[in-house]
């Protein structure tokens, strides 16, 4: 149900966001679309405040940023086992390890693809056969990219609150982060993701 105060108009087109639209699927897919799509914008939107003296603006948005990135990385990595599967892959406790989701995909998905019994399957019923060739994807760098982020938030609340459950700092260290090679490297993840579940997608649909 809707905040009632945030409620639209379906006649005002412009200024209104239509939810409610989705399947399970579809849920996914656009969550994951509109997280990565967010952050892309929100780094733009930082990069261009900064350029017109409005520093303050890199060291907040930052946090938010590094959540849309990680979390669109996370959907992408369950949206290609929902694509096959048709359901969310049985994690540990901590249901948002990437690195958890990942070994799902390695070995549920990418494996599924080198068997001789499932192509065969899915020649049966492709008109227009294509044999992907997922190789052309580094997997040991996409795996090591996923295993960095996991690592440095491994249940995504890191960049949402700062604290961990015992209200104490997850590091009290000064640093420093690149907004140009933060987007990059996410892009770069969700880009072989991407490729993953068009080759699922592609192979599963009739």
């Amino acid at each position: 149900m809707l905040i009632p105060n945030v409620k639209g108009n379906p006649q005002d087109q412009g200024n209104i966001a239509y939810v409610g639209w989705e399947n399970e699927e579809e849920s996914l897919y656009g969550i994951r679309e509109g997280y990565k799509n967010a952050a892309d914008d929100l780094v733009q939107l930082a990069l261009d405040k900064c350029n017109v003296n409005d520093i303050k603006i890199l060291d907040t948005y930052i946090y938010p940023i590094c959540f849309l990135y990680r979390h669109s990385i996370e959907v992408s990595l369950k949206l290609i086992y929902w694509r096959c599967y048709h359901k969310l892959p049985k994690l540990p406790k901590n249901g948002h390890s990437l690195s958890a989701l990942y070994h799902r995909i390695e070995e549920y998905v990418l494996k599924l693809y080198e068997k001789t019994s499932f192509i065969d399957q899915v020649k049966s019923y492709k008109k227009n056969f294509i044999k992907y060739d997922i190789s052309s994807i580094n997997l040991k760098e996409l795996k090591h990219s996923i295993d960095i982020i996991d690592k440095d938030d491994p249940q995504s609340d890191r960049y949402r609150y700062l604290l961990n459950k015992g209200g104490k700092l997850y590091s009290k260290k000064s640093d420093f982060i690149d907004y140009n090679k933060l987007s990059a490297f996410y892009s770069d993840i969700y880009e072989k993701l991407d490729f993953i579940y068009f080759v699922t997608d592609q192979y599963l649909s009739g």
